[in-house]
């Protein structure tokens, strides 16, 4: 064996330092992502406790008899439409109508953090089996483009919520936004680690024996 396949070989095989490191940011990820999307508290405030709204519903309580009520964002829009006064000539002012992107866009999140998630621990599991499939679109491709999309789809959901409501982002949001930029970081590790070898079609081009002397 040459020195220059002898230089090639550990590049071939990632280290099992780096592999591990890459595993935990993967999962890391996509842990933050699940529990983010099933959490009730992207939109809060700190000093009413009884709402919680999640990406698909939102959760209200009564702090007297701790009864919780959950409905779908796409019901509460539809309450508050019916709800908004029509003639508002006395206040001077009219509200704006709620949007109803709002139901759409927790929808959208949710489903591009599912899919991020699954992609990241789909390529963790082949990574971990020291896998290298020649697929089309690879696992890692998938959840880079989920976790692209997803980061402009959280902020629009948190930016059409319904006017006149005092609340603002809640730790669910700021977890997704960590879990979505680790995700990144780990889709791009694994990434290499999943990267099909590449022959090397110039190995034996000069090798003596193939010549008369």
């Amino acid at each position: 064996m040459s020195d220059d396949e002898d230089d090639a070989q550990p590049a071939a095989v990632p280290a099992p330092s780096n592999r591990t490191v890459t595993l935990a940011v993967c999962v890391a990820a996509a842990l933050a992502l699940l529990v983010a999307a099933f959490a009730h508290h992207w939109l809060a405030n700190p000093n009413a406790h009884a709402i919680g709204v999640g990406l698909l519903s939102v959760e209200i309580c009564d702090p007297v008899s701790e009864r919780c009520e959950s409905k779908s964002n796409s019901d509460l829009i539809e309450e508050a439409s019916r709800l908004a006064p029509v003639d508002q000539r006395w206040i001077g002012q009219a509200p704006d109508a709620p949007s109803g992107w709002f139901p759409r866009f927790g929808v959208v999140t949710f489903g591009l953090g599912l899919l991020a998630a699954a992609a990241l621990l789909g390529a963790a599991a082949i990574a971990l089996g020291n896998k290298r499939p020649e697929w089309p679109i690879t696992p890692p491709t998938v959840a880079l483009v989920a976790l692209i999309l997803a980061i402009p789809a959280a902020c629009l959901f948190a930016a059409t919520k319904p006017d006149g409501v005092q609340i603002g982002v809640g730790w669910s949001f700021w977890l997704f936004g960590a879990g979505d930029v680790l995700g990144l970081l780990g889709a791009l590790l694994v990434s290499r680690q999943l990267r099909p070898f590449d022959p090397d079609l110039l190995a034996d081009a000069m090798n003596p024996d193939d010549f008369p002397s």
